[in-house]
């Protein structure tokens, strides 16, 4: 008596086929990843001859038709290939190629790809429309994007409308490029989007470059919008933090240079600095700031001061290239008149000096008084 097979005969068979097919594929994709990491592009085409990204690590112009015969939906292969019938002078296949690419392809390099394509091609206007959309898609770093952008176009407010996202990321970028590129003036606007509470460090850094650029206008503004102190120098005020309490070190700020032996003490209760001078060095800046004048007029400084040690001239303030009588008396309080010239921005030091005749300070300097007065505005009074 005969049995017919049934299906319950055929399942072992079946399984072993399907275990056999599945090693056989595994191992066949373990063998092709080994040569492709090790280089051997070859060799993992010989394993898988239709492999599209290995056809497209070979890169020949036949490898690439094949890779995007097999991968329709893939840009990568259309991309080489516009890049290629590019450099062969083919610029009309080239854009084909290439907005083919972007057309199957709805991601940041097709678009980007494209742009840079317009732009070697002086077609500006193009340029401007991948651009625009190569930035609306992408969401981490936009630096090359704006870099270029900027070799084209340096002043962001002449770029298409709409063209920077208003992402805050993408406007943070743009304003580190623009600082970097000591385009202070263009990146004016966009600081002063942001909340100057949340982006401190970012605009006392801003001012301290406005600052370096003698940009006094901007740097004033921005050192307003911190709340630190309300500058205006046609008002006469001029002076930042004249009892030297908590300085941030940056903008307008006091700035105290570390010296080799002397220590700057600014006290938490009184308004006054202290300063321990143990031979330091000279000359040695103690202190300076920054202060916003007005050009062409006088300014008397005032200051009450404590000197503690020998009787030798511990220091003297410096403004606009005029300096004051020393700082030697036990308890005193100097005045020290100064032009501004022809500057608006000024810096005011306060200078350890070698005296003829005296050694290098040693003993202790408390400013305890500090305040700066416009005496004539472009030898007329002040407003």
């Amino acid at each position: 008596m005969s049995h017919r097979p049934t299906v319950f005969h055929l399942l072992p068979a079946a399984l072993l086929a399907v275990f056999l097919s599945a090693t056989y594929h595994s191992l066949l994709f373990t063998l092709t990843y080994k040569a492709v990491a090790d280089g051997d592009i070859p060799t993992g085409l010989r394993w898988i001859p239709a492999h599209p990204g290995l056809l497209v690590k070979r890169g020949s112009p036949a490898d690439l038709n094949r890779a995007a015969e097999l991968a329709p939906t893939v840009s990568e292969p259309r991309i080489l290939l516009g890049l290629h019938q590019e450099s062969l002078g083919n610029i009309a296949a080239a854009e084909r190629l290439l907005l083919d690419a972007a057309k199957i392809d709805a991601t940041y390099q097709p678009r980007w790809t494209l742009a840079n394509f317009y732009l070697r091609h002086n077609r500006v206007d193009l340029f401007w429309v991948w651009t625009h959309q190569a930035a609306a898609i992408r969401r981490d770093d936009l630096t090359p994007l704006l870099q270029t952008a900027l070799r084209l176009e340096p002043n962001p407010a002449r770029w298409p409308t709409g063209f920077l996202p208003e992402r805050l990321p993408a406007r943070l970028q743009l304003i580190h490029l623009l600082i970097a590129n000591n385009l202070l003036t263009d990146a004016f606007p966009y600081i002063l989007e942001l909340p100057s509470s949340q982006h401190r460090e970012l605009f006392l850094a801003y001012c301290d470059r406005l600052l370096a650029a003698k940009l006094s206008a901007p740097a004033i503004r921005v050192w307003n919008l911190l709340g630190a102190g309300m500058l205006d120098p046609v008002q006469g005020r001029s002076l930042t933090n004249p009892s030297f309490q908590a300085s941030c070190g940056a903008c307008f700020d006091w700035r105290l240079p570390p010296v080799e032996r002397v220590s700057l003490q600014p006290s938490p209760t009184r308004q006054l600095l202290a300063i321990e001078l143990s031979t330091p060095p000279l000359p040695a800046t103690l202190a300076r700031q920054w202060i916003p004048v007005i050009p062409q007029s006088r300014y008397k400084l005032s200051i009450d001061y404590t000197w503690t040690g020998p009787p030798t001239p511990a220091a003297r303030w410096i403004a606009a290239g005029q300096s004051s009588k020393p700082l030697e008396k036990e308890k005193a309080k100097i005045e020290f008149l100064f032009d501004s010239r022809s500057f608006d921005l000024i810096e005011l030091e306060l200078r350890a000096e070698h005296a003829p005749g005296y050694s290098s300070p040693r003993g202790r300097l408390e400013i305890s008084h500090l305040n700066l007065e416009l005496l004539s505005w472009r030898g007329l009074e002040p407003p």
